[in-house]
């Protein structure tokens, strides 16, 4: 005899309705944001959550409580980085906001090949030294010719008009 695996629409202690607002709007808070523990919670799935928040209109919840999430992440750091924790203050370091951004950043490396350092030969930094320009700066210009090669349309007039630096 085979079994037939039963629905999940068929499961006993699955909710037939919607939970009251305030009910889906705590939950919410509870979780941080966290659909899919809202969404445990209740036994239904992620998108059943979120066809209940767009019911209730209660997006700006979600997003409320996703920040407050993230608001708290972030006190837990800058805390572990004041008690002298020196992995979370690498993290800082490698990810933190710099020039008045909001956020923190998603720095990537740039390397070599096999993941060795770039090497700036003695050449290029006098070059760069003639030229009075950065690192920063030569890797500004390099983005822009690559996307002038790439996506010339896409540029700004003021960037299509700017001399070449490098």
């Amino acid at each position: 005899m085979t079994q037939v695996a039963k629905s999940k629409r068929t499961t006993p202690d699955r909710p037939r309705k919607r939970p009251a607002k305030t009910t889906l709007r705590a939950a919410l808070i509870a979780s941080g944001g966290v659909v899919s523990n809202v969404a445990e919670g209740f036994n239904v799935s992620r998108q059943t959550i979120y066809d209940w928040i767009a019911f209730y209109k209660l997006n700006e919840q979600l997003n409320l409580s996703r920040e407050t999430m993230y608001d708290v992440a972030v006190d837990n750091i800058l805390m572990a980085v004041e008690k002298n924790d020196l992995e979370m203050s690498r993290f800082v370091v490698t990810h933190m906001p710099t020039r008045g951004r909001a956020r923190w950043s998603n720095r990537q490396e740039i390397t070599g090949a096999n993941g060795s350092p770039l090497n700036a030969t003695p050449e290029l930094v006098a070059l760069m030294a003639r030229a009075g320009i950065s690192g920063d700066e030569l890797v500004a210009e390099l983005e822009m010719q690559l996307r002038r090669e790439i996506e010339p349309a896409s540029l700004p007039a003021d960037a299509k008009r700017k001399k070449k630096r490098v």
